[in-house]
């Protein structure tokens, strides 16, 4: 008779263990959905944050409906609008070579609205800064908001590599208006990354990107390493530029 009771809480509790077992199994859901879309995704972004290639526009639509979908699930993650800011760009400079300009500016505006949205979650991200940064200087030129933007990002992230393997083109094409403080942190940048020999030559290839000053600038900063002649030398055999 005394055993009843005894299994009766028994199952209750088994019951209650069960019941928020599946609580917690539709709370993880939705972030395990939005992890396995970001995964599909990151691919293509790693290639263009590590300017290691051009993805095919194929790729590009495929990790943006991929990232749309890791928002259906996670709509407050800041990564997803970091990388889906990242694609916006790539699409940009797809559909400009297809279409024109015209065709081309609704994805700048779309990533400048998911980097504006990302920013009030991760107001300490420099590779949302220099996102802002390099979307309005595409959408409006070199004004104010962009170049407040562009120093945002080296005070948020002065040391990232994986950030500077673009930012620092940015930094170089719009050298003569950054203020005095902007262009010293980019000279720090520029001398942290020639003492790391695996960046040696993202250098080399930003330098072969840039028009005067800003490449002066880059070979200025280098050569006050001790490095001008080996930088050279690197140039020269990355493009026979000099």
């Amino acid at each position: 008779m005394t055993s009843r009771p005894y299994q009766r809480s028994q199952l209750l509790s088994w019951a209650l263990v069960f019941v928020f077992g599946l609580l917690l199994a539709a709370m993880a859901l939705p972030r395990l959905a939005a992890e396995v879309f970001l995964l599909r995704s990151a691919q293509t972004v790693d290639v263009l944050t590590n300017a290691s290639g051009k993805p095919s526009r194929q790729d590009l639509d495929r990790a943006a409906k991929d990232l749309d979908w890791a928002r259906r699930f996670s709509p407050t993650n800041p990564i997803i609008a970091n990388q889906r800011a990242t694609i916006d760009l790539a699409l940009y400079d797809s559909e400009r070579g297809r279409t024109g300009l015209d065709g081309a500016f609704s994805f700048l505006e779309q990533a400048e609205e998911e980097i504006g949205s990302a920013l009030h979650l991760s107001s300490g991200n420099a590779n949302l800064w220099y996102l802002l940064a390099e979307t309005g200087a595409r959408l409006s030129g070199p004004n104010r908001q962009v170049l407040q933007s562009l120093q945002l990002s080296y005070l948020a992230g002065p040391r990232e590599g994986w950030v500077a393997r673009r930012r620092l083109g940015l930094a170089l094409r719009l050298w003569p208006l950054l203020s005095a403080n902007t262009q010293n942190m980019v000279r720090r940048e520029i001398a942290t990354l020639w003492s790391l020999p695996a960046y040696r030559t993202d250098l080399a290839r930003i330098y072969l990107g840039s028009q005067k000053p800003g490449a002066e600038a880059l070979l200025e900063a280098i050569a006050e390493r001790g490095g001008r002649d080996r930088f050279l030398r690197l140039i020269d055999q990355s493009g026979n530029k000099s």
